[in-house]
């Protein structure tokens, strides 16, 4: 018999580091945040047209990396209008992404 996953409990020391993980974990997604490293914004659109995705399959790249706290949004009139970008706070040294509980190199 299998062992029984340990109980963890959910809180943000689990969670966070768990969904910035999996964001992170797709190719196209660590693209755009090489994009955004730098200061610049991204809207579901660009990342469709870039990719030759449809805007369907980039929004999902653009919500998994929200849900993973390694985006913040403003709200455009549409969600393909919606645009995404990383702080500053977090971005303050060039290539390097502070999260707080952990530094990501981008380059």
């Amino acid at each position: 018999m299998p062992d029984p996953e340990p109980n963890l409990p959910d809180d943000d020391q689990f969670r966070v580091p768990t969904e910035f993980f999996l964001a992170m974990s797709h190719h196209i997604r660590v693209w755009m945040a090489q994009q955004l490293a730098e200061g610049g914004t991204l809207t579901a659109t660009q990342v469709a047209r870039h990719w030759k995705l449809n805007v369907d399959s980039a929004n999902h790249h653009c919500k998994m990396l929200l849900k993973g706290h390694v985006v913040s949004a403003r709200r455009g009139e549409d969600r393909r209008s919606t645009v995404y970008f990383i702080a500053e706070p977090i971005r303050r040294l060039p290539g390097l992404l502070d999260y707080g509980w952990c530094h990501f190199r981008i380059r």
